[in-house]
């Protein structure tokens, strides 16, 4: 990795459960780095398609979110990377809790060479602390029992492995039991953002 002089552009896909702290982390990273930070879920809920919060995103996300919705998104989310000078970070995760099970709706191998990922972060912690963090902010998670919540834990770390190996890129896995700022230096030495 390099890091002597100036430091590569860094494309980060920044992924995890919900209630990970994905959002937080990518947001210190963004405030760190003058990282530019952007969101799926907030690109999503902006989309004058859907027309819903982001609450609303979370609780009905299939029923509002179609394929084609997050395809139209991928290509959108090539372009903004493109404008970007500097630092990016995507702030996403490609598995969502629908009433029926899960549903995945992944990069393909060619929207990850088209955004220009160089770097790939998957936050985790115990599926026990996920649940408590989910039912103290709720903001339109659906209630998820520890299971639910381990098993869309290792869907969403399967995903980055499969991201990881499609791209030829590592990928970090990093616990996110701490406080927000140490999670988020944590990921910037090991995707090359820096020391922080």
């Amino acid at each position: 990795m390099h890091r002597s002089g100036t430091s590569p552009r860094v494309v980060l896909y920044l992924t995890g459960a919900p209630a990970s702290g994905k959002s937080s982390t990518a947001a210190i990273l963004g405030e760190l780095f003058s990282a530019r930070v952007l969101s799926y879920g907030a690109l999503l809920a902006a989309s004058p398609a859907i027309g819903a919060t982001h609450p609303e995103l979370r609780r009905q996300s299939s029923a509002l979110v179609r394929v084609e919705d997050v395809r139209n998104l991928d290509d959108e989310m090539a372009h903004l990377v493109a404008g970007v000078d500097g630092h990016c970070v995507i702030d996403s995760h490609a598995v969502t809790l629908e009433p029926w099970g899960y549903r995945v709706v992944p990069f393909g191998p060619e929207d990850l060479q088209r955004i220009g990922v160089t770097a790939i972060a998957c936050l985790y912690a115990e599926p026990a602390d996920l649940v408590s963090r989910s039912e103290r902010d709720r903001t339109g998670r659906p209630s998820a029992s520890t299971a639910i919540m381990e098993r869309h834990q290792d869907l969403q770390m399967s995903l980055a492995l499969a991201y990881s190996h499609t791209a030829h890129l590592p990928v970090y896995f990093i616990r996110s039991d701490e406080s927000p700022e140490v999670v988020a230096r944590r990921v910037a030495h090991a995707c090359g953002l820096g020391e922080g």
